[in-house]
């Protein structure tokens, strides 16, 4: 089992489905896998979202900043 699947193991299924949709946006912004992404773009992401998009930031934390997903990509690279 690797770290996504421990981290989403005690989630519910809603939860897990909202992780998958952020992390494809995430994953359009860039055209890219996820798994090709970087923690450079990582942050500009965040960036974006905080400037352009004026999303709030319990929004981003809650979107971005807790996905397992997002945080195996950092952790990894």
């Amino acid at each position: 089992m690797n770290y996504i699947d421990k981290n989403l193991f005690h989630n519910t299924p809603k939860t897990i489905k909202n992780y998958i949709r952020h992390v494809s946006v995430f994953a359009k912004y860039y055209n890219k896998s996820p798994e090709l992404l970087r923690e450079k773009e990582i942050r500009e992401y965040l960036h974006y979202c905080i400037i352009k998009k004026k999303l709030s930031e319990s929004t981003i934390n809650y979107s971005l900043g807790h996905s397992p997903t997002l945080a195996a990509i950092i952790t990894d690279k």
